[in-house]
């Protein structure tokens, strides 16, 4: 069994997905642009920390030597990595307990190549080091690269993780802009099916002008002038139709006729025969007119 939907049903389906698909698109916009906003926050946050290592390095206050580096990440968080990398991909210092001289060339690692092209650069991948998940940041300084990487963790997570008030924010809009929809919908159904219900009437030739109403809109203001217009019409031909009759009824009684000759014609006569073709003339000349005037009036734009 085949499930036909109004029109006003229709129109509010398609209000509702137009603008589910329109709030489901701007909600995932606004929770990448805020992820990317969180993530920007802790890169600014590891970049200040890079600027502080470099800034040590360029005074040489850290050596060639990585016990000596470990009293500059003992000032800085105790989850925080830093490595010193020069341009060639080989590691001058690390802050964790690692020979250098045993640690793979860190040239092809993803931060490391973004530093190398945009002078900064991040990456969240698993460490074969330390064989854990971290989030790298790598900057580009003059002969080297300062990298700084903090676990992957919980908190990490939740640092970079978006806030929901925007998506809150859209679920107490929804009702809203739902009832706002229903409303608008609803009045555009009402015009729509008032139009139905005058064509319906119209074909079987029963209009009910009195029961046939239209919103106060602009939709509505049309189907009431294609009524008034339907409604004119109707009363045109009506005259038409009572013209007609009559006008058929008086070549009836000229067909039939009164029997006057040229011999014998009294001035009773002539005055009924001149009367009777003055009255057919005047007749038909209102018919012409009455015709050309409906003619004219469906031609004529509306003033209302």
């Amino acid at each position: 069994m085949n499930l036909r939907l109004t029109y006003r049903t229709k129109l509010l389906l398609n209000f509702l997905a137009l603008f589910a698909i329109f709030t489901a698109l701007l909600v995932m916009f606004q929770h990448n642009r805020e992820k990317q906003y969180k993530r920007d926050l802790l890169e600014q946050r590891l970049e200040s920390y890079a600027d502080v290592v470099a800034k040590e390095v360029e005074n040489d206050v850290v050596k060639n030597d990585t016990l000596k580096f470990q009293n500059l990440a003992n000032v800085l968080p105790s989850d925080l990595r830093l490595t010193v990398i020069n341009n060639r991909g080989q590691v001058m210092f690390e802050s964790l307990l690692h020979s250098i001289k045993e640690m793979d060339n860190h040239l092809n690692r993803p931060e490391v190549q973004m530093a190398l092209h945009n002078d900064k650069g991040s990456d969240i991948r698993h460490s074969t080091t330390e064989n854990r998940d971290y989030f790298y940041y790598a900057k580009l300084y003059d002969q080297y690269i300062v990298r700084v990487a903090l676990p992957n963790d919980a908190t990490t997570q939740t640092l970079m993780k978006a806030d929901n008030v925007f998506l809150w924010f859209v679920l107490m809009l929804f009702p809203v802009v739902l009832i706002f929809v229903i409303q608008i919908s609803d009045r555009m159904g009402k015009s729509i099916s008032g139009l139905n219900d005058f064509i319906k009437s119209a074909d079987r030739g029963l209009v009910d002008y009195a029961h046939i109403k239209f919103p106060q809109s602009e939709l509505g203001d049309i189907g009431y002038a294609i009524m008034q217009k339907y409604k004119q019409l109707e009363e045109s031909n009506r005259q038409l139709a009572t013209e007609r009759e009559r006008l058929m009824r008086h070549f009836i009684t000229l067909k039939r006729g009164w029997p006057f000759t040229r011999l014998n014609v009294s001035a009773f006569t002539r005055t009924r025969a001149s009367c009777s073709m003055s009255t057919l003339f005047w007749t038909n000349l209102r018919l012409t007119s009455m015709l050309s005037g409906n003619r004219l009036s469906l031609l004529r734009p509306s003033n209302s």
